[in-house]
């Protein structure tokens, strides 16, 4: 984006009346604040955040009031070398010399101090964090340019310590593209960005603060010639390569990555023409990163890919959307992508460089700031949901009747105060399927939602005798002073459906907050059928414009009748 057309954005704008960013630094941001700005108002047409700066030298009045007034706001801290210790910057009005070691680290500690009281300050609003470049380093230590004395080490470690410190406690910390320093504007308006690096670094700013997709759930990878090198039903078991050296070593690297991808939640699956009788026994016979039961789903056979592909979504039960295929055959990409458009199909690398490429890529795809238990187990939760498919379909299932579940042993624990449990606000902004209106809420959505008289989030932990779902209901509205609950958000993991929980859920939610109805607002996303056949089936009241009201003895007797058909425990987290 070019400055005029960044110009031309901000001449009218639309801002949000509730949403900010605020760029908290030392620095005069200039073009930096006017291209984040301009790719907000690019991003959200309607209702841009509006980004608060507070000048050059004005640090620690940016700091005070993004963790007093503007505190739920999600904020990006830009720090400089000077905020570090005043000699280390060229507009230093002290000596152009390398402070002591000593003397930086008391700095440094000072720092740390202030920045962690910011952010505990902040109470769990999003908040960044960008350490400035080496090359914006005065030239105070007595070696060649392009040489790092002691002195900028001991400066670099101690300002990466402040952020690992700072991330350590929730801070994200971003790598921006900034590397030259501009001395012309440094000197002449305090601010040390270039216009093309404020316009790249204000762009990827942008990106990782507001991601412009939801992230993917499962990787769905072809066999040969993506997972090993060779064709397992010419070459057989002892001829495929796979290990840490020669032409395997890409595909053991690739095995491992997936494997983090599983730690982190994502569902891993393989898709393949083969003959299962020469594919599966490999996994067994050879030692290699990944094991079969790292896989939540597979499909080996000769069925069109695209069909294939259908199938584990549903087996995952999960959209295609949340779905990336890796293969190695252009000609199966291609069908994929014209059959399947909204399945994201990447080729299998053919050089080096083409693998970290697909990495980062995939790295992208699947990205979180935060790793749940529930991600770290959702493989083994799906081995479970082959359990306890097996034992319901030996079960004789009586119509509209949830009586098949008595000997599951189910135990719903409801938490009353989840506005506190990460998992609450990432549950609602994953869940598609079982979701009233699509809303994504941000972490600064969340604490505006919080802080409203009657504010109530109920969520609830599943168990069952195969295993723990964990966190899988969250509940969010407020009491109005009529004594009608006006619920938000409902949502539910889709690995808990056909339980009756969400019933079950709501009926506590009656009892709990001691209200006469329920009501609130549906918004067909295309997506979430499975929810609006929940209100068809309590069968609520429609009062137009969406709108729906459900009363609390009609509530209470669908739970009960779930209760009595599951035998199911019900007990709140606090006794």
């Amino acid at each position: 984006m070019l400055l005029r057309e960044a110009l031309a954005l901000l001449r009218s704008p639309r801002y949000s009346d509730t949403h900010r960013l605020c760029l908290v630094c030392s620095f005069e941001p200039l073009h930096f604040k006017t291209y984040l700005q301009a790719f907000l108002v690019e991003r959200f047409p309607e209702a841009a955040p509006q980004v608060t700066s507070w000048g050059y030298d004005q640090l620690e009045a940016g700091l005070q009031e993004s963790s007093r007034a503007l505190r739920v706001h999600p904020a990006l801290l830009f720090l400089s070398w000077g905020d570090l210790h005043p000699h280390l910057s060229w507009r230093t009005r002290g000596p152009l010399a390398m402070p002591p070691p000593g003397e930086i680290q008391e700095r440094a500690d000072r720092l740390r101090e202030r920045l962690i009281g910011w952010l505990t300050a902040r109470g769990g609003a999003d908040s960044y964090v960008v350490v400035p470049p080496l090359a914006w380093l005065p030239l105070s230590d007595h070696v060649a340019p392009g040489a790092l004395g002691a002195g900028a080490m001991c400066a670099a470690a101690a300002l990466e310590a402040v952020a690992a410190e700072l991330a350590r406690r929730g801070c994200r910390v971003l790598d921006l593209p900034v590397a030259a320093l501009n001395m012309r504007d440094w000197l002449g308006a305090g601010c040390p960005l270039t216009v093309e690096e404020s316009e790249r670094a204000a762009g990827r700013a942008v990106e990782l603060i507001y991601p412009p997709r939801e992230r993917k759930k499962a990787l769905v990878v072809d066999l040969d010639g993506t997972l090993w090198h060779g064709v397992i039903g010419e070459d057989g078991p002892e001829r495929i390569l796979h290990g840490p050296e020669g032409l395997g070593f890409p595909f053991h690297v690739f095995q491992k990555f997936l494997l983090k991808l599983k730690g982190e939640g994502a569902f891993l699956a393989f898709c393949t023409k083969n003959n299962p009788a020469d594919v599966l026994p490999v996994f067994d016979k050879l030692e290699m990163p990944l094991s079969l039961a790292d896989f939540a789903a597979y499909r080996c056979n000769w069925e069109p890919k695209p069909d294939n592909l259908r199938a584990i979504a549903a087996e995952l039960n999960i959209g295609l959307d949340s779905v990336v295929c890796v293969d190695d055959n252009p000609a199966e990409l291609a069908l994929i992508a014209s059959v399947l458009p909204e399945v994201c199909a990447l080729p299998t690398p053919r050089a080096g460089q083409g693998w970290l490429q697909l990495f980062e890529e995939l790295q992208g795809l699947f990205a979180t700031w935060r790793v749940s238990e529930e991600d770290r187990t959702r493989t083994q939760s799906s081995a479970h949901a082959r359990f306890r498919a097996a034992a319901g379909s030996a079960a004789e299932l009586e119509a509209g009747s949830l009586k098949h579940l008595r000997g599951f042993d189910l135990e719903l624990t409801v938490r009353h105060d989840a506005f506190g449990d990460p998992r609450s606000l990432e549950l609602v902004n994953k869940t598609n399927q079982f979701n009233l209106t699509g809303e994504r809420w941000s972490a600064s959505d969340w604490l505006l939602k919080q802080q409203a008289p009657g504010a109530f989030c109920l969520s609830a932990r599943l168990r069952d005798r195969f295993g723990d779902f964990g966190t899988i209901v969250v509940l969010v509205g407020v009491v109005r002073p009529d004594g009608c609950a006006e619920l938000q958000q409902i949502v539910m993991s889709c690995r808990a459906f056909g339980r009756g929980v969400e019933t079950v859920a709501l009926g506590w939610l009656c009892r709990w907050a001691d209200v006469g109805c329920v009501s609130g607002r549906f918004v067909d996303t295309g997506k979430n059928a499975p929810a609006a056949k929940f209100l068809r089936d309590l069968k609520c009241e429609w009062t137009g414009d969406g709108r729906w009201r459900l009363t609390r003895p009609a509530i209470e007797a669908s739970a009960k009748e779930v209760l009595d058909d599951t035998e199911m425990r019900v007990r709140s987290s606090h006794g």
